[in-house]
C-alpha cells in the first residue's frame, strides 16, 4: 500500500500542493485480496474501524491499540461468501453487512465486538451497498437487483420497496434530515426517493457515462458511482464522471462541480462531518481533498493500487482507505493546519456553494426558501432552515418509479403507461365496458401526468434538457373519446422555462397549473379561456362537471414544525364564480395524499396520517369534517397492521380504494383489487353506532338541503331527515332505559320536525317518565308556536308591503260604485213609496239577492258597514250578519276554529286579505 504526493503532468504544483510531502501513512493488513469495504463506528468510546472483504470476514479494528494487542481486532465469522458492503448505525449500536450471499445481516455491537442479532432481508442478487438512516431505525439495502429495500431494524417484517431503476443499484445514501434516500444505478440515473411514501420524487438521467455505470472486473463493478450528502442535506455529491457533480436537494439541479483534478472517472465521494471538505477518489487511485466552498483542491495523493473505499475519521484529521489488496491505510493531516479541521464545529455546518451567499437560498416551485431568525438554546438568534414544500402530484396516480404505472385511476377508468425504453405504451381502459373500447397508442413525448373523465383524457409532459443543451419544452395533449368532428384532439406547447405541474379535466374545460404559478384554462376544443395567477406553488388539482378544485402552498409553507400550509380554491369554470376557498386542514406535519371533488358536491381529501376529511360549501361552510381515520381499520381488524389504504372514491356511507403495503403506499399497475370500507367519524370512545351515524349523516343531509332544486329534491331531503329522526329515537330509547333524562331531553331538542318531538314525548310516556314528557311537550309548544308566529308576522308584513296600495285603490273604486248604486236604489224606493206601487208592498215576501261567490268581484269596504245606515221597514226581514265590520270579522274567525275552509270563503266574500286568512288558520290550528 503506497500513497505518494501527486501532480498532474504538465501542471505546476500549487502552494497548497507543495505541502503534501512528509504526510504520515499507517498501513495495516485487513483481508485477503479482492473486493473490500470499510466504515467508521461513530458514537463509541474508542476509534473503531469496521472492514469486510473477500475472505468472508467482518473485522472490528480498535485504532487506539495495536493490532497484535488484546482487543486490537475482533472478527465476525458468520458469512460463507465474500462480504462486499458494511455499515455502522449512527448511534454505534449495530453493524450491517452483506455480499455474495445475498443476505443483509444485523450484528449488535458490545465491548469492541459484535454478536449476530438477526437477518435483515434477502435479495435475489449480491448486495452492493448498505446505509443506515440518521435515526438508526432504517437500513437501506442495494443490490445488483433493481429493487432497493428499506428495512426497519427493530421489526424486519416492516419493509419499504423502492422500485424504478432499470438494472442494478450501485450506491445509496440517506438524506441527513431523514426525508429522502438517494440512489445511483447502472442505468446511469440518480434518483431521489421520498421515504414516507416510498415514491420516486426526482430522477436525473445520464448522470454519468455508460462505461463507469456498467463495467465489471472479476465479477465486481469497476466504478462504485458513490453518492454522499452534505451534513446539512442541502447538497448531494455524485461520482461516476471525471468531475464531482454537485446536485441541489429536492430538485437534483446541477450546481457548480468540483472539477479539474481528476483525469479518470471518480468512483468514491465523501463529505467531511462539518461539510467544509469533500473527498474524492478515482479509478486510477488518485485521492483529492476539496475545499467545498471554493471548489478548490487542497491536497492530492496517488495510491499505488486501486482504492475500493474511503472514509473520513469522525475523531481526527485522518482519512481511512482500503485497497483491492485487502490493506487499509490511514492518511493523517489531510487538511492543512491553517484551515479548520474536518470535524471542527462551525457557525453553519455547511458552506454555501453558489456565489458566496451568506444565507442559503433554495429554489423550489418558484419560491425562494431562506433562513428565518429564531432563538437558540443560549437565547441568541440563529438561522433555521425551512423544509421545502410538498412537491406537486396527481391524485389517483402512482409514482414514476416502476416500469408500468397508473397515470390516472378513477371510477371512470384507468390510464396506464408502460416504459418500452424508447417510448411509452399508453392504454386507456373504461370501468364500464359499455362506455367504449380500450384506447392504445405509443407515447414519444414522455407523458408523466394525466387526468380523465367520461368525455376525454388530458396528458402532460415535463420540460427536458437534452445532452448538448437542447431543450424539449413541456406540452399538453387532449384526446376526446367521442368526437363528432375530425381533428378534435389537440396539443399545446408551453413556453421554455414553464412546465406543467398539475392537470385536471371537466365536462367543458381543461386545466393546467404550471411552474410559473399560472392556472391555464382551456375549452375541450383547445380554446384558451383564461389565465389565472396562483398564490403559491400548486400542490394538486381535481375537476368534475363544470367545477375545479385547486390546492396551492402559501408563500410560508411549510411552517417551523413541518406542517404544510395549503389553501384551496373551488371554482365554477363555466360561470366564473368562486364556490368556496380557504385553508386545507391537514394533520400536524402530514402531507396530502389524495383529493377528489365528489359526485354529490363535496370536496374530499386524505392526508399521510390517514385522516379522510370532507368540505361542504353548505351547512358546514368553512370547516373540514373528518369522516374516517384509516388507522381505525387496523384496530377493527379490517386491514393488517402493515397495510395501507389507497383511496379512489368516496360515497355518503363508504370509501372505496385499494389495500396496499404500507411501505409502498400505492398499487401495482396490474389489476388492483378494490375494497370498500364504511365511513366512521373519529369520535371519542364510548360513542354508539347510532350516535356516529347521526353526526355523519347530518353533514350529508344539510349539504343536500342546500342543493334542492325541485320537489323531488325536497322530498329526498325530507326522507333523509326522517331517517335521521329514527336514529335519534333509537338513541333516546337507550337514554330513557338508562334513566339519563338530561341526555334524553337534549336528544328530543335535536328533532327537526314537530312530529318528531311528539314521538319523543310518546316515547318518554312509554317509559313512564312523566317529568321528561312534560318538559319535552313544553319545549314543543314553545318552539313551534314561536315558529308559527314568526311565519305569520312575515306574511303579514309581506301582504302590507306588496299588496296594500293596490287593494286600497281597488276598494276606493268599489266604495264609490256601491254608494252610487245605493243612492240610485234609494231614489227608486222613495218613488215607489210615493206612487203606492204594489211591488213596494210585497218587498218582504221577495227573497234576498244571493251573496256573491268567491270567484266574483268582492264588494267594497262600504258594503260591510251597510247595516249601520237607515233601512226601509220592509228590509228588516232580509238575512244579515249582526254588528259592524269588526263583529263580522270576529264571527268569521270564530267559525274558522271549527271549519277553516268555510271561514276562508267568508273572508274572501267580505274582502279580507291573505294575511288575515293565514292568521286565522294558524289560530284554528292552535
Amino acid at each position: 500500500f503506497l500513497v505518494v504526493p501527486y501532480f498532474a503532468a504538465g501542471q505546476p504544483p500549487r502552494e497548497a500542493e507543495r505541502r503534501m510531502s512528509g504526510k504520515d501513512l499507517t498501513k495495516r493488513f485487513a483481508h485477503n485480496g479482492g473486493f473490500c469495504s470499510l466504515a467508521y463506528a461513530p458514537g463509541v468510546k474508542d476509534r473503531i474501524l469496521v472492514t469486510c472483504g473477500n475472505d468472508d470476514l467482518v473485522k472490528l479494528h480498535n485504532l487506539e491499540v495495536g493490532p497484535d494487542e488484546d482487543g486490537g481486532i475482533n472478527e465476525i465469522d458468520h458469512f460463507e461468501d465474500s462480504v462486499f458492503a458494511v455499515a455502522v448505525s449512527p448511534d454505534g449500536e449495530r453493524i450491517a453487512a452483506g455480499g455474495a450471499g445475498n443476505t443483509a445481516v444485523l450484528f449488535k455491537m458490545e465491548d469492541g465486538g459484535a454478536d449476530y442479532e438477526r437477518n435483515a432481508t434477502k435479495s435475489t442478487l449480491p448486495i452492493r451497498d448498505l446505509c443506515f438512516s440518521p435515526d438508526s431505525v432504517w437500513l437501506a439495502v442495494a443490490s445488483d437487483d433493481d429493487e432497493i429495500k428499506v428495512v426497519n431494524v427493530e421489526d424486519v417484517q416492516v419493509i419499504k420497496s423502492l422500485q424504478g431503476h432499470e438494472g442494478g443499484v450501485k450506491s445509496i445514501a440517506f438524506d441527513p434530515k431523514g426525508e429522502f434516500l438517494a440512489s445511483a444505478g447502472s442505468d446511469r440515473s440518480v434518483r431521489l426517493w421520498f421515504l414516507e411514501t416510498a415514491a420516486e420524487l426526482k430522477k436525473l438521467s445520464g448522470a454519468y457515462e455508460k462505461v463507469p455505470a456498467t463495467a465489471v472486473e472479476d465479477g465486481n463493478p469497476t466504478n462504485l458511482c458513490q453518492l454522499s450528502w452534505s451534513p446539512s442535506g442541502e447538497f448531494l455529491a455524485v461520482a461516476g464522471s471525471k468531475d464531482v457533480k454537485i446536485l441541489e436537494r429536492s430538485t437534483l439541479k446541477e450546481l457548480e462541480a468540483c472539477a479539474g483534478a481528476h483525469e479518470h472517472e471518480v468512483s468514491i465521494v465523501q463529505f467531511s462531518s462539518n461539510g467544509l471538505y469533500l473527498l474524492s477518489v478515482d479509478t486510477s487511485g488518485l485521492i483529492v481533498v476539496w475545499e467545498f466552498g471554493t471548489r478548490e483542491s487542497l491536497q492530492r495523493y496517488k495510491n499505488a493500487s486501486k482504492v475500493l473505499s474511503a472514509k473520513w475519521d469522525p475523531f481526527s484529521n485522518t482519512v481511512a482507505v482500503i485497497s483491492i489488496k485487502g490493506e487499509y491505510g490511514l492518511i493523517d493531516n489531510v487538511v492543512p493546519d491553517t484551515k479548520p479541521g474536518p470535524n471542527d464545529k462551525t457557525e453553519d455546518d455547511d458552506v454555501n456553494s453558489e456565489m458566496g451567499q451568506e444565507d442559503e437560498l433554495m429554489q423550489v416551485g418558484g419560491v425562494q426558501w431562506e433562513g428565518e431568525p429564531m432563538l437558540d438554546a443560549r437565547g441568541s438568534y440563529a438561522m433555521a432552515r425551512r423544509e421545502p414544500p410538498q412537491p406537486a402530484f396527481q391524485p389517483q396516480s402512482t409514482p414514476a418509479s416502476s416500469k408500468r404505472r397508473f397515470l390516472a385511476y378513477s371510477t371512470v377508468g384507468q390510464i396506464t403507461s408502460r416504459d418500452e425504453t424508447t417510448y411509452h405504451a399508453v392504454e386507456i381502459e373504461f370501468a364500464d365496458i359499455n362506455t367504449g373500447r380500450p384506447i392504445r397508442f405509443n407515447d414519444y413525448s414522455g407523458y408523466t401526468m394525466a387526468a380523465m373523465d367520461i368525455n376525454g383524457a388530458l396528458f402532460a409532459s415535463p420540460e427536458v434538457k437534452e445532452k448538448g443543451g437542447a431543450v424539449t419544452r413541456s406540452s399538453i395533449n387532449y384526446r376526446p373519446f367521442e368526437a363528432w368532428a375530425p381533428q378534435s384532439d389537440w396539443t399545446m406547447t408551453l413556453d421554455q422555462g414553464e412546465e406543467a405541474e398539475a392537470v385536471a379535466v371537466g365536462t367543458t374545460f381543461v386545466a393546467v397549473a404550471t411552474s410559473k404559478r399560472m392556472l391555464r384554462l382551456f375549452s375541450t376544443s383547445g380554446i384558451q379561456l383564461r389565465v389565472v395567477m396562483l398564490q403559491g406553488p400548486v400542490l394538486c388539482m381535481h375537476g368534475v362537471l363544470d367545477q375545479l378544485a385547486v390546492l396551492c402552498h402559501s408563500p410560508t409553507s411549510p411552517g417551523a414544525d413541518g406542517s404544510q400550509d395549503v389553501h384551496f380554491q373551488w371554482l365554477n369554470v363555466d360561470s366564473k364564480a368562486m364556490i368556496a376557498s380557504g385553508p386545507v386542514c391537514l394533520s400536524p406535519a402530514a402531507k396530502l395524499e389524495w383529493l377528489q371533488l365528489t359526485d354529490h358536491g363535496l370536496l374530499a381529501m386524505m392526508d399521510s396520517a390517514g385522516i379522510v376529511s370532507l368540505y361542504s360549501p353548505g351547512g358546514t361552510a368553512g370547516h373540514w369534517t373528518p369522516v374516517l381515520d384509516i388507522n381505525s381499520l387496523e384496530k377493527d381488524k379490517k386491514m393488517h397492521k402493515r397495510d395501507w389504504f389507497w383511496p379512489v372514491a368516496i360515497t355518503q356511507d363508504d370509501i372505496i380504494g385499494v389495500l396496499v403495503k404500507e411501505e409502498k403506499r400505492y398499487p401495482d399497475a396490474q389489476m388492483p383489487v378494490m375494497s370498500k370500507f364504511p365511513l366512521s367519524m373519529p369520535l371519542l370512545a364510548g360513542c354508539s353506532t347510532e350516535e356516529e351515524a347521526f353526526v355523519r349523516k347530518t353533514l350529508f343531509t344539510d349539504h343536500q338541503a342546500t342543493l334542492v332544486a325541485d320537489e323531488d329534491d325536497e322530498a329526498a331531503v325530507d326522507a333523509a331527515r326522517v331517517q335521521l329522526e329514527k336514529t335519534l329515537l333509537q338513541q333516546m330509547n337507550v337514554a330513557c332505559t338508562q334513566k339519563k333524562l338530561a341526555r334524553a331531553l337534549d336528544l328530543a331538542k335535536m328533532f327537526s320536525s314537530e312530529k318528531g318531538v311528539i314521538a319523543a314525548t310518546t316515547l318518554a310516556n312509554r317509559h313512564k317518565l312523566s317529568n321528561l314528557a312534560e318538559r319535552i311537550d313544553l319545549y314543543r309548544q314553545t318552539r313551534f308556536r314561536e315558529e308559527e308566529e314568526e311565519e305569520i308576522e312575515y306574511e303579514e308584513v309581506e301582504e302590507v308591503s306588496y299588496r296594500q296600495p293596490a287593494a286600497n285603490k281597488r276598494r276606493r273604486e268599489e266604495v264609490e260604485e256601491v254608494e252610487e248604486e245605493q243612492d240610485s236604489r234609494q231614489q227608486d224606493d222613495d218613488e215607489d213609496d210615493h206612487s203606492g206601487s204594489p211591488s213596494a208592498k210585497s218587498t218582504a215576501d221577495t227573497p234576498p239577492a244571493p251573496a256573491p261567490n268567491v270567484g266574483q268581484r268582492r264588494p267594497g269596504t262600504a258594503a260591510l258597514f251597510a247595516s249601520t245606515k237607515p233601512k226601509p221597514a220592509n228590509a228588516a226581514a232580509a238575512p244579515a250578519v249582526k254588528g259592524g265590520f269588526m263583529e263580522k270579522l270576529a264571527s268569521i274567525k270564530a267559525a274558522a276554529a271549527s271549519a277553516s275552509a268555510p271561514a276562508k270563503r267568508q273572508m274572501a266574500t267580505f274582502g279580507v286579505g291573505k294575511a288575515a286568512i293565514v292568521k286565522a288558520r294558524a289560530k284554528a290550528k292552535r
